[in-house]
C-alpha cells in the first residue's frame, strides 16, 4: 500500500493504527498501518517496494500525512 492509497484508506475509515519501526534492511524507518480487519500492511513506494524513511521525523511526518494524529513508534533496545 503506497502513501496515497493509505491516505484514501484512512479517509474511508479503513485504517485504525499506524506504527513506525526500524527498517529490516538499511538504515532508516518504515511505516506499517493496521487495517480494520487487523492486518498489518507496510507502506511502500509507487513501485511496491517497502518505503524507507531516513529519519524518524520524516517517517512520523509521513504517518501524519496519512491522517493519523497518534503514531506508535516501536524500537528495540
Amino acid at each position: 500500500m503506497n502513501l496515497d492509497e493509505a491516505q484514501q484508506a484512512f479517509a474511508a475509515g479503513k485504517l485504525r493504527e499506524v506504527v513506525v519501526e526500524p527498517a529490516d534492511e538499511g538504515n532508516g524507518w518504515m511505516i506499517m498501518v493496521r487495517d480494520s480487519a487487523g492486518a498489518l500492511l507496510t507502506v511502500t513506494d509507487h513501485s511496491g517496494i517497502e518505503k524507507i524513511y531516513h529519519t524518524l521525523d520524516n517517517a512520523t511526518d509521513a504517518a501524519k500525512t496519512i491522517g493519523f494524529k497518534m503514531i506508535r513508534v516501536e524500537e528495540s533496545f
